[in-house]
């Protein structure tokens, strides 16, 4: 809904919770080098190490390790100092924030409408089964004609849940959902801008560490009309450190391996998906 809408923005504009249960023992992830917390590093930019042995030897510590590790090695200053640098997660505990007033939810919606709103971004949300392609290309030519406003991304969330254009509403569901890509695929090429979605992957893939091309969801001709796609994965344990992984599934022109991931830190708690990537 646009009040969900607002509300993510208010809170990634704040970088503060609004519900209070969000708001106590918050760690925040932190990019730290495996070499450095293992005392495996004899570069000399190399951040300076105030404990005579390894902080974590493990190469996948578990929430519990980071937690024991932070409480244990309150010194300990994350190092980030060289290209040789192989990326882990450590974590910072944070003072514990207020959560967002009605006042502040207000006042920060009003600095993020000034930043980014004025003249750059358009938000447009509807009740389920009610927006098409066909409906957002009216959408888009009503937007350039009355306010000269012509984008360069244009973000669905998310292609499943769109409702059939008019001309193959009597197709099979599957049929309907590889319409419903191809007209993405069209808005992208006639308006000339980058056009992202996302699609659920299958049930048996809620078990895997890392999605492949057999994951797709109703059709596999989603990837006939894609220039890429990722996979976003991630297990409870991760979730709660605030780790993802991304891995690519799909991308032309491009050599790709989709099992070499990129893992990505965020903390939702505060707004924040992305904070520091390494692979």
């Amino acid at each position: 809904t646009e009040n969900q809408m607002l509300r993510r923005m208010v809170i990634y504009t704040a970088q503060r919770p609004d519900q209070e249960r969000y708001c106590k023992d918050l760690w925040m992830p932190i990019l730290d080098c495996k070499r450095h917390q293992q005392d495996k590093c004899e570069d000399t930019r190399r951040q300076k190490q105030y404990y005579p042995d390894p902080i974590l030897e493990t190469s996948s510590p578990t929430w519990d390790d980071l937690i024991m590790a932070a409480e244990t090695f309150r010194r300990h200053s994350p190092c980030r100092n060289c290209p040789a640098i192989r990326g882990t997660v450590w974590l910072q505990k944070q003072k514990n924030p207020q959560p967002l007033t009605k006042e502040e939810v207000e006042r920060e919606m009003r600095t993020f409408q000034q930043k980014h709103v004025k003249g750059r971004l358009r938000l447009s949300t509807h009740p389920n089964e009610t927006l098409s392609v066909t409906a957002m290309k009216a959408l888009l030519d009503l937007w350039e004609r009355a306010e000269h406003f012509v984008p360069d991304v244009i973000v669905v969330d998310y292609a499943d849940i769109l409702s059939a254009c008019l001309d193959f509403t009597r197709l099979e569901f599957r049929h309907q959902q590889n319409r419903i890509w191809q007209r993405l695929r069209n808005l992208s090429q006639e308006r000339h801008c980058l056009v992202l979605t996302a699609t659920q992957a299958k049930a048996t893939s809620y078990t895997k560490e890392l999605l492949d091309l057999s994951d797709y969801s109703e059709d596999k001709r989603k990837y006939a009309h894609c220039t890429a796609m990722y996979g976003l994965n991630q297990t409870p344990e991760e979730k709660r450190i605030g780790m993802m992984r991304i891995n690519p599934l799909l991308v032309r022109d491009s050599d790709y391996s989709s099992d070499r991931p990129v893992t990505i830190l965020q903390r939702l708690q505060i707004g924040r998906p992305l904070l520091k990537s390494f692979q």
